[in-house]
């Protein structure tokens, strides 16, 4: 999780944060894939999207719902 916010926060590449927290490639990726398919689980039940119409169209990726919320 914290390798995960650091990353969003201050928008590191994969590379400063190996470097940051001295972990191979593999588990950074493999770590910040993990929370954000968790939050993708997450957004549906606490981020309400104001048209319904965008959850009776979802294809069950949540890329489609990310991207509504953040434009």
């Amino acid at each position: 999780m914290t390798m995960f916010l650091y990353k969003i926060a201050l928008g590191e590449t994969n590379r400063q944060v190996q470097e940051k927290f001295q972990h191979s490639d593999e588990i950074v990726s493999r770590n910040f894939n993990k929370v954000l398919k968790t939050i993708c689980l997450l957004v549906v039940d606490i981020i309400k999207p104001e048209d319904p119409e965008i959850l009776k169209s979802s294809t069950g990726n949540c890329y489609e719902i990310e991207t509504y919320i953040l434009f």
